[in-house]
């Protein structure tokens, strides 16, 4: 989950146009084994990183996994674990959650650099 972590961060420093620690965070997450690190590096790198899809159309219904929907859940939110992340130029939270929403076959996590500036992933688990 280590490795997941700094490829997210790489993620949000990219979209902030910091390549630079964005690259150094998926070399660090590859050297883990994390697939996605490589990935990432060559779309960085071949400068392909875009919005590659248009957005959604609104709807009047909220998308839900184990009937929890994102927006509502961030006006009040109730995470398990909270982990707080300082380095050189980035200050910011990433949380879990699970538990405390009752999720059996989901999990919730989020990276929050500000108020305004955040990332929510609603992860659904593929029961067998």
């Amino acid at each position: 989950m280590q490795s997941d972590a700094l490829v997210l961060r790489g993620i949000l420093l990219a979209v902030q146009q910091d390549s630079v620690n964005a690259l150094k965070l998926w070399a660090e997450a590859a050297t883990m084994g994390n697939a996605l690190a490589a990935t990432n590096t060559e779309i960085l790198q071949n400068g392909v990183f875009e919005t590659i899809s248009n957005r959604l159309e609104k709807s009047n219904e909220r998308e839900q996994i184990e009937k929890v929907s994102l927006d509502l859940f961030l006006r009040q939110p109730a995470f398990d674990t909270i982990i707080k992340l300082e380095s050189p130029g980035m200050q910011g939270q990433w949380s879990r959650t699970d538990k405390k929403m009752f999720l059996e076959q989901s999990k919730i996590f989020a990276h929050f650099i500000s108020q305004k500036r955040y990332a929510v992933l609603h992860l659904q688990m593929k029961i067998i």
